[in-house]
């Protein structure tokens, strides 16, 4: 082996040692420009906010930049790690007057993304475990995730003090006072006090039930100030907030809503933080109660909401039950004597536990489809959660609702996987009946409890691609389904609009019918009506005062489940209710001794509320201009505090509608929402005077009773 001359040896030690020499001079210099680097006010390195009104998120004048701020830690922050068990932390900073840019439309206050405690001391030495009341210095680069200004990569220049007054040194700012009723400034002074300490005041009222968020992990709910015009009303179920056009709103005659940007969300994370224990959340509220002392804590943006966390829990007194707003029935109406009741009714993910082979997104192992990804987080986990559940369903059909005739459900899973007797249910997979295993599993559920005896039907072909189904379940006693017959009577005529309209089923057999159809003039890509096809189906309700079946009184219904997202997919839900219109029509012509009703979940608000300020969409036209009449309005003409089915970020509204051909709206006797869920803690059930069970579903169903 040739020998390396000595020389080139001496070269690599000196090479060694030099490379050693410059990454300490490196670091020297790094921290004498650290020592001359500015301490920046945290509302500089935000930066100010536009003019603009709309443009209230404002991207942070140093992001990516590394800076240096001084300031006074006033919450700590705690959460779960999206994919381990593990808590990520943060921590809330602002300044102090004195540190800060004096400019009211910025923010004083960051959020310090951390990960994990405690964090390290610039230049080395022992980490720091941030604690509020800390007054430091940091280094730090700025980013701006998920709309949130944030400092990450942080490290700990100096402690200046420990265990400060915050209440002293920071200055007392009053959430209440700094919301407008219009959302948009709203979100502008959110933004300039994103990060930053403030308090809400004793008395805020509670505008919407606990509802989980992020698997499970943050409870939020929303309140509306103490102070504000609507939080002060007296009368019952008059002061929470609705969505414009509605009596009760804060302005009743305007045509388009506000957005009664005065609503606060709480969220948990900011309990969680300060107690320093991931299973502490907000407590189960429902609309109506009532916070009775002063809450302080900060402002974060995350999921597209700004949200004020306060640092200990909430104290509440309970306001009025919300399923005791009704409307009031008249004197001496009774069910039997021709009487029969029907709901309309959104059951939010109605799926069982096993794996459907015919749906590859119904089982946390499956692939999923283009639109459906794991995690499936509205699937139950079990079969105890899966049973609970239905039982708490069948408690709402027994004991709220009376036992109806004829229930119409959106959202119920199609599977169709088990074979199953009146009397109990076999656990023999892979023996399909003909009838969906969730409505058949519920119906057992209810007659074991004592009810009445019930069925379910749908048709597979009106699932969308994750097997979701409108479906009918009326009871036996009382209801008897009957085949569709001839389907030319009717479907020519819907057809001189939607030529390429079809149905799918056999109509001579006992079944529902799903209705699907093309957009027409849609010509290079085909796009359907329905992504979820309506079900058509024909009923007779039996009385056994009737001496004869020509007695008996017949109702076609047809169960919709429009597309979500009222402000989108208008032209879309447009011709859903067109198609839905010219079907009512035609069967009304071809049947004129039968009842029509077009109801379900139509994913938009009655008229005159709309979603567009500018150019009124009136989505659900058609439905008013074919004639039929809509149990909503019956409702709001009686009683205001009862018209809606839906709460969204602490606004009520309505969602759920049953429109009713002229001669079945003569026939209504009596119509209200059921406000079982939408009020309430998400899935709360209880055993006290029996089981009783609240928000199972998002949506609250709508109960109409007839003189058929």
């Amino acid at each position: 082996m040739k020998k390396m001359p000595d020389i080139e040896m001496g070269n690599m030690s000196r090479s060694f040692f030099h490379g050693v020499w410059i990454l300490a001079l490196w670091g020297a210099i790094q921290n004498v420009c650290v020592a001359q680097n500015p301490i920046l006010p945290i509302g500089l390195l935000r930066g100010m906010p536009s003019s603009d009104t709309d443009a209230f998120d404002v991207e942070p004048l140093y992001k990516g930049k590394s800076v240096r701020i001084q300031g006074v830690i006033h919450q700590r922050i705690l959460w779960k790690a999206a994919r381990s068990d593990k808590p990520n932390h943060a921590f809330l900073i602002q300044n102090p007057l004195a540190d800060s840019d004096r400019q009211s439309n910025t923010s004083d206050g960051l959020f310090v993304f951390t990960g994990k405690e405690p964090i390290p001391r610039h230049g080395g030495g022992s980490h720091h475990v941030p604690s509020v009341g800390d007054y430091v210095q940091l280094q730090g680069v700025v980013g701006h995730r998920y709309g949130q200004t944030e400092l990450k990569k942080t490290t700990l220049i100096k402690v200046l003090r420990r265990h400060v007054d915050v209440s002293s040194m920071l200055p007392r700012v009053e959430l209440d006072s700094m919301l407008d009723q219009e959302r948009k400034r709203s979100k502008r002074s959110y933004e300039s006090l994103e990060g930053m300490r403030v308090t809400l005041k004793a008395g805020a009222v509670v505008q919407s039930g606990r509802q989980f968020v992020g698997q499970g992990q943050d409870a939020l709910f929303w309140v509306l100030p103490s102070g504000h015009p609507v939080a002060q009303r007296k009368a019952l179920f008059h002061n929470r907030t609705f969505r414009d056009a509605h009596p009760l709103d804060d302005l009743p005659y305007s045509r388009f809503d506000n957005d009664n940007g005065a609503r606060i969300l709480l969220a948990s994370l900011g309990l969680k933080g300060h107690s320093r224990k991931l299973s502490l959340n907000l407590p189960a509220v429902r609309t109506g109660d009532e916070i009775t002392r002063a809450l302080t804590g900060g402002i974060v943006y995350s999921y597209s909401q700004y949200k004020f966390m306060p640092m200990e829990l909430p104290s509440v007194q309970q306001g009025a039950h919300p399923n005791k707003n009704i409307v009031k029935e008249p004197a001496g109406l009774d069910r039997g004597k021709g009487r029969f009741s029907v709901v309309t009714y959104n059951v939010e993910n109605l799926y069982d536990h096993r794996d459907d082979p015919a749906d590859p997104c119904d089982a946390p192992d499956n692939p999923g489809t283009s639109k459906v990804r794991p995690p499936f987080n509205y699937l139950p986990l079990g079969e105890s959660e899966y049973r609970s559940r239905l039982k708490a369903f069948a408690s709402q059909i027994i004991h709220d609702m009376g036992e109806p005739e004829l229930l119409l459900l959106q959202e119920v899973e199609d599977q169709d996987i088990i074979s199953f007797s009146e009397a109990s249910p076999s656990r023999e997979i892979r023996r399909p009946d003909g009838y969906p295993d969730v409505l058949q599993e519920l119906a057992h559920i209810i007659h074991l409890q004592g009810g009445a005896l019930y069925r379910g039907v749908l048709n597979r072909s009106g699932a969308d691609e994750r097997g979701i189904s409108c479906a009918f379940f009326y009871r036996l006693d009382r209801v008897k389904l009957l085949e569709m017959g001839n389907v030319h009577r009717w479907v020519d005529a819907v057809k001189e609009a939607f030529p390429q309209m079809e149905t799918f089923g056999d109509a001579r057999r006992v079944q529902s019918l799903a209705i699907q159809a093309n957009i027409p003039g849609t010509k290079r890509t085909i796009e359907k009506v329905y992504a979820r096809p309506s079900q058509l189906a024909r009923f007779e309700f039996n009385d056994s005062a009737q001496k004869s079946r020509a007695e008996n009184a017949e109702l076609f219904v047809l169960n919709n489940h429009f597309a979500s997202r009222p402000q989108e997919r208008v032209v879309l839900r447009r011709n859903q209710a067109k198609l839905a219109s010219f079907v009512s029509a035609a069967l009304e012509k071809a049947f004129p001794d039968s009842y029509v009703m077009v109801a379900g979940d139509l994913n938009v608000y009655p008229r005159p509320d709309d979603p567009y300020p500018d150019r009124p969409s009136d989505q659900l036209r058609s439905l008013y201009e074919a004639g039929m009449l809509s149990a909503y309005d019956w409702v709001l003409s009686r009683q205001p505090a009862n018209a809606y089915s839906y709460i969204y970020e602490g606004q009520a509204q309505t969602l759920d509608h049953c429109f009713l051909s002229t001669s079945l709206h003569g026939q209504m006797m009596h119509a209200q929402f059921l406000h079982i869920n939408a009020d309430w803690p998400q899935f709360l059930i209880t055993r006290e005077n029996g089981f009783t069970a609240k928000g199972v579903s998002d949506h609250d169903p709508l109960i109409m009773t007839f003189d058929l």
